[in-house]
């Protein structure tokens, strides 16, 4: 099964704030990631020993500049609430990516499908409505 690892934002994904991930990806790995097919979410990277945290399933992909959500100021808004609502400003959330504001990025968006943590079965379904969840790195 594919792995992406969400390590700058498991909290949000956890809580179920966060549907969407933008990623720096040659289109060869990319093309892997479809409408449908699942992935394992990972707290960081399988090889600093991450944890599989979630299963997710793709729900759309689409390559895009990430100065679109600077364009439009709307679109940037609703995106970085879909994003988990982590940064404070969409420059802010570019600037995270250490990278031309012109440059094409993977946006990813998928759904919970299994959370997995300390004291949880690891195939639990997600609830329709978000709630707090504490995540226990264990």
């Amino acid at each position: 099964m594919l792995i992406i690892s969400f390590a700058k934002t498991v909290p949000e994904l956890l809580d179920g704030k966060k549907d969407v991930t933008r990623r720096l990806w040659k289109a060869s790995h990319a093309k892997q990631f479809y409408p449908g097919r699942t992935a394992m979410a990972y707290d960081k990277s399988p090889r600093f020993h991450g944890k599989h945290i979630a299963t997710i399933q793709i729900t759309s992909i689409r390559l895009e500049s990430l100065s679109r959500m600077l364009d439009d100021p709307k679109y940037g808004q609703r995106e970085l609430a879909r994003e988990g609502g982590r940064w404070p400003t969409v420059a802010a959330f570019i600037q995270a990516f250490n990278v031309d504001p012109a440059t094409h990025v993977y946006r990813v968006e998928f759904r919970l499908i299994t959370l997995r943590w300390s004291g949880v079965p690891s195939h639990s379904k997600i609830r329709e409505t978000p709630h707090r969840r504490k995540y226990a790195n264990t």
